[in-house]
This record gives structure tokens, C-alpha cells and sequence, in this order.
């Protein structure tokens, strides 16, 4: 046995739902513990439905990307978070921001850009997956034909292609170095998703009254096609929603509904008895941290709509489930709404590999892991 423990290691080709048919790979290694964990309940098997159920998330989320790489998964039984969680490495430096903080690109989003990430040369990922198996088990229903995502999901239940595609979520981006306690960005590195939010109110994590301000993600993109700047989960210490803060969009208000409780990176719930799927809001995030997205997802005529036309379209020629879902979840979505527009950030160029490695050393430890609620926890 490894050093690593035991684990299975397989790439797959993830072709997009687009007529573009650029490619998003996946090479994902499963690592076991001392204890068996994933082996005692088969889920090393490529043909367990804990993978299958793994790959079409990832399928999902491949279609979204203008890309040709490979980003390299690590799933384990949670070495880092309760029940389920995703985070990343960090790739290049990019800049020192007002506030002095050294601002870092993520992994995988490195990767795509550049064919590399200086994190996944050190730590051996661009983004690590974790579940806790009994919870999994206890929990969440595993999808027999996730390719579909046509069966009925039980009413007691929670999906796991949808804990699944937004653990990826996370690992794709939506992290950061915000203490839990003070809301501040703690030490001197930031993420871009840290950098791109700030503070409501008088501009500190709490008010007078030491009650939470609001808190917001400030991506043009993304407030081009919400209207406004984006709303996260920013609750009090007493609050059951707490875990959430910072890396989850909308405020979770039950008394002010703000539209982005059903999006697949909300910090509110994960219903039982239902899917959620990645949605315009989500992706005009991505867009907004420089992610390139496919042209525009869903807009299978190149008529810069997305409509029932590309529903015809793509019945004609494609056929798929990813690409149903993809029409489905940009419907109505345009090229110029910034549903659609690409994330070319200008970047610098990267400093010194030995200081990436050196900084991203340093750093990573200290970085906060994300994990998500569920309806019955």
C-alpha cells in the first residue's frame, strides 16, 4: 500500500453540451483510509453507483467550460470537513489588492488557463472532494441512472449528484481565507472570491450592535444578469446556517427571499426530494473570477439565445442528458445578459515557480474548507 492509502485512479472525457465541442477531462483518484472506508462498501468500484453518481456531476459541470484540460480530483472520506466538502489548491499569484493582501488564482482555473498548476505539482490536486460515508449513507440517495437525473428522488432524501456538483463548486472556486469568527480575511493571502466580495452597511463583518452586515459578491458580470451586486450567507454565531458564511450565495432570509435560494451554490438548504442544477447566477460568478464559459451554454443554433429552438436542435443532434440540462438551466438567457459572456480576466504573468510553491506551502493549511447544510441535519 501507498503511502496514500488505497485508491483507484481513472480519467474520463467529458465532451460539452455545445456545438464549440470543447473538452473538460476529469482524473479523479479515489483514496481510502486505514479503515476501509470506501472499500468495505465497494465504492472503489468504478461501476459503484458513489462514482457513477461522481462522473455525471462531473459531466455537468464540464459542459460549462471552454477548455481542453484535465483537472485532477482527489476524493476522500473526509480529511478535512464533516459530511461533505470540496476545496482547492491555489495556482498563480496575481496581484496585492487595495487592502494589501496577495491575491492567488485558483488551481483549477490556473490549470485551464495555463495547462499547469503550480498547487497540483505540489499537493498532487487541483481540487479535493471529501465525504463522510455514513452520513453519505444515512443521508442522500444515490441516483441509479445519474446520466438521466429522470428518477424520483426520494422524499426523505437528499440528491447526491446535487451535493456532489456543489462540493465541485467549491473546488472550482468558491473558497477563501474568511474567519469564521471575526469575517475578516485572516493572514495576508486572499482568494479572487474573497477579493471580489465586501461588506453592506458600514463596511466591517458586524455593525454597532454586533449584529452581521450584509455581505456580497461584486462580479460585473454576475450583477449584470442579477441586477444588483449578489447576496451571501452571512449569519450570526447562534444561527443554524453559520457553516454557511462567505462562500455560498444568497443572504438565506426567510422573511426577504432574494431569488438565489435555489441556486446550486446556495447556502440555505439542499431540499429532499429534489435535484438542483447549475444555473446562470451560478456560472456569472465563474465568469466573474475569469473562468472561460462555454460560449453561451444552452445556445445550440448560435443565435446568442437561448430557446426553444436550441431544444429542437438539440434533439436533432445531440440527444444527451448533459445537454438537456444545460439548455434547461440557461433558458431564456442571452449573450449580452452576461449569462454567457466569457471570464477572460486579464492575469499577470506568474512569478517564480519555487515562490508559488513556497507561498501555496504556506498557505493552504490555513485556507477555509466549505461544507454545506442539509434539510435534516
Amino acid at each position: 500500500m501507498s503511502s496514500r492509502g488505497w485508491c483507484t485512479s481513472f480519467a474520463i472525457l467529458l465532451i460539452l453540451g455545445s456545438k464549440s465541442l470543447a473538452a473538460l477531462s476529469f482524473d479523479f483518484t479515489y483514496i481510502d483510509d486505514a479503515n476501509g472506508t470506501f472499500a468495505t462498501r465497494g465504492w472503489l468500484d468504478p461501476d459503484s453507483l458513489f462514482q457513477q453518481n461522481i462522473r455525471a456531476a462531473a459531466e455537468l459541470w464540464g459542459a460549462q467550460f471552454d477548455s481542453d484540460e484535465t483537472i485532477v480530483i482527489d476524493i476522500d472520506p473526509m480529511s478535512f470537513a464533516a459530511r461533505a466538502g470540496g476545496t482547492n489548491t491555489l495556482g498563480r499569484f496575481l496581484y496585492q489588492n487595495a487592502a494589501g493582501k496577495d491575491v492567488w488564482e485558483f488551481g483549477p482555473l490556473t490549470r485551464i488557463l495555463t495547462g499547469d498548476n503550480p498547487g497540483e505539482d505540489f499537493f498532487g490536486f487541483d481540487i479535493l472532494l471529501g465525504f463522510e460515508a455514513e452520513f453519505v449513507e444515512d443521508y442522500y440517495w444515490f441516483d441509479p441512472q445519474p446520466e438521466l437525473r429522470s428518477a424520483s428522488v426520494p422524499s426523505d432524501k437528499g440528491d447526491f449528484v446535487s451535493v456532489v456538483l456543489h462540493e465541485m463548486g467549491h473546488g472550482f472556486g468558491m473558497t477563501g481565507y474568511r474567519d469564521y469568527d471575526t469575517g475578516e480575511i485572516s493572514g495576508d493571502t486572499a482568494t479572487q472570491f474573497d477579493d471580489l466580495s465586501y461588506y453592506g452597511g458600514d463596511g466591517n463583518p458586524f455593525d454597532s450592535n454586533g449584529d452581521p452586515n450584509p455581505l456580497f459578491f461584486g462580479g460585473n458580470l454576475a450583477a449584470s444578469l442579477y441586477g444588483s451586486d449578489l447576496p451571501l450567507t452571512h449569519k450570526p454565531s447562534d444561527d443554524f446556517l453559520f457553516s454557511q458564511n462567505f462562500y455560498h450565495l444568497s443572504a438565506c432570509n426567510a422573511a426577504s427571499a432574494d431569488s438565489l435560494e435555489g441556486t446550486l451554490m446556495n447556502g440555505c438548504v439542499l431540499p429532499d426530494g429534489e435535484r438542483l442544477y447549475i444555473t446562470p447566477f451560478d456560472m456569472a460568478v465563474y465568469a466573474d473570477m475569469g473562468y472561460p464559459l462555454a460560449e453561451l451554454p444552452g445556445d445550440y443554433n448560435d443565435s446568442g439565445t437561448v430557446d426553444t429552438a436550441d431544444y429542437v436542435v438539440w434533439r436533432k443532434y445531440d440527444g444527451s442528458q448533459v445537454g438537456y440540462d444545460t439548455w434547461r438551466a440557461h433558458f431564456g438567457a442571452t449573450a449580452d445578459n452576461g449569462s454567457g459572456a466569457h471570464g477572460n480576466a486579464a492575469v499577470p504573468e506568474p512569478i517564480n515557480l519555487s515562490q508559488i510553491i513556497l507561498a501555496a506551502a504556506a498557505v493552504f493549511t490555513r485556507r477555509r474548507r466549505c461544507t454545506w447544510a442539509v434539510q435534516n441535519s
